[in-house]
């Protein structure tokens, strides 16, 4: 990512399971709706992909959700 904008990353719950996803910390975008089941802040400086942030971040398991 090469954005620098402040952004999270998470794991939202999905009819197929948990997915992850980077959420935009913009108050013009809504996220009432989603069930967020763990997220981490990322730092300004973080440039991982989203598939490197899944690996790097698993999905919370089913007993803990």
């Amino acid at each position: 990512m090469t954005d620098f904008r402040p952004r999270t990353f998470c794991w939202i719950g999905g009819v197929r399971g948990p997915a992850p996803q980077i959420l935009f910390d913009d108050p013009r975008v809504g996220c009432e709706g989603l069930q967020i089941l763990a997220s981490i802040r990322l730092e300004p400086t973080d440039t991982r992909s989203l598939d490197q942030l899944a690996r790097d971040c698993p999905a919370p398991s089913v007993e803990t959700i």
